[in-house]
């Protein structure tokens, strides 16, 4: 037949031979085995298929969550360790940043050795103006300051205790300084109501140099480089009971003060210690303010750690306790230096244990 020996002659001419029972698959060999596959089997290869594809998103499911929870907890810890160290080094930068307070007066309890100086008249403490007042205009720059020495006002254990302790003093003398000889001298170094720009420097000091039991205050301007009176004249201020009032807050502390800072700790020859924060209410503005205060012994030498622990233990008389330095400043000085740490993504408050006031 025609039809026969053309298809062998082409056969011929290709090589091979094709059966005649297979249908030619334009989609190769792969497609045409899927293709092949019974219908009944198709539901046992999907379900091999899909938990391939579980098995495989599960590990890579358990390994995402493992690595999480490795990173999470590394995060938490190194957190946790930031958050121990953080108060460490603000403790320790805070204590820098405010023990040129306590040098300071412990150094001048030594200048006041030094010069041989009797702390119980007006003679020996006044020497103490130029030297703080100079400090405070240099350590605290634009920042509300202040300093005060008092002496013979109830801060002896012997003067108190026949009353029966220091609060009972206290509650005696809220009008009076409770001894004839009562002296004072105190700088305000601040800024001019009118102008801000300019700081200014008001002495308000005793007017009896002699004492009185109830000195009043003469507030004397000052010039800010001679610290010699402007010759405006003295305002008297009155009476202030210095020992019940001065760094007295009892909203916030009922233990604020100076004065009760140095009998409630019975304060040794050279202790230092910061006061409890208090509101400054004497001038504008109304601010946070706080103290650091040594107290004044007869005797102005400093006593060695040896000594000092026999005076605790009623072994060695160091003299009476007479009066007290203090140097204040407000606390808008601790937020600048809060401030200027520049912390990424937060703010460091300081809050003060004793009452958990925020304060800078």
């Amino acid at each position: 037949m025609k039809v026969s020996r053309q298809l062998s002659n082409k056969q011929k001419v290709q090589g091979q031979a094709v059966p005649q029972d297979v249908p030619k698959n334009p989609h190769g060999t792969v497609t045409a085995a899927i293709a092949n596959v019974p219908r009944h089997q198709w539901v046992g290869v999907c379900g091999i298929i899909l938990f391939g594809l579980l098995v495989v998103g599960g590990l890579s499911g358990s390994s995402w969550y493992m690595n999480y929870k490795s990173a999470a907890t590394s995060l938490e810890l190194l957190g946790f360790e930031f958050m121990e160290k953080v108060p460490l080094y603000f403790t320790k930068s805070l204590e820098h940043r405010l023990d040129p307070i306590r040098i300071h007066l412990t150094q001048g309890l030594k200048f006041l050795h030094a010069n041989d100086a009797d702390v119980t008249k007006w003679s020996g403490i006044k020497m103490a103006r130029l030297y703080t007042t100079t400090f405070l205009l240099s350590f605290f720059e634009d920042n509300k300051c202040c300093f005060g020495i008092f002496s013979n006002m109830g801060l002896g254990k012997e003067e108190v205790a026949s009353d029966g302790g220091w609060q009972q003093w206290l509650d005696k003398h809220k009008t009076d300084f409770g001894n004839d000889k009562a002296i004072f001298d105190r700088m305000l170094v601040d800024t001019d109501p009118g102008n801000p720009q300019i700081t200014t420097v008001t002495a308000y000091a005793n007017k009896f140099t002699e004492g009185n039991n109830e000195n009043p205050i003469l507030g004397t301007p000052l010039h800010i480089d001679t610290l010699k009176k402007k010759g405006t004249g003295d305002q008297d201020w009155g009476f202030m009971s210095f020992p019940h009032l001065d760094g007295y807050t009892p909203e916030i502390n009922p233990n604020s003060g100076w004065w009760r800072t140095v009998h409630i700790y019975d304060m040794l020859p050279g202790d230092f210690r910061f006061t409890p924060i208090f509101v400054w209410t004497e001038t504008e503005p109304i601010c946070l303010k706080i103290m650091g205060v040594v107290p004044l012994y007869k005797n102005t030498a400093i006593p060695n750690e040896e000594e000092k622990a026999k005076i605790r233990a009623g072994e060695l008389d160091w003299g009476p306790r007479v009066g007290a330095w203090v140097v204040g400043f407000k606390l808008w000085f601790l937020s600048e230096y809060l401030a200027s740490l520049e912390l990424k993504g937060g703010s460091i408050f300081l809050v003060e244990r004793a009452t958990s006031i925020v304060i800078a």
